[in-house]
């Protein structure tokens, strides 16, 4: 099944790793808009 947004779950992932406190959130590059931002 693929992902709708992707840019959305990078997002949701950085929003959910400076909730928590991580420093650092690593994010697989699914397209090249992602990989710009």
């Amino acid at each position: 099944m693929t992902r709708l947004d992707p840019l959305a779950d990078a997002m949701s992932a950085l929003t959910n790793g400076s909730m928590v406190g991580k420093r650092e959130v690593v994010i697989n590059v699914a397209s090249k808009l992602i990989g710009r931002v």
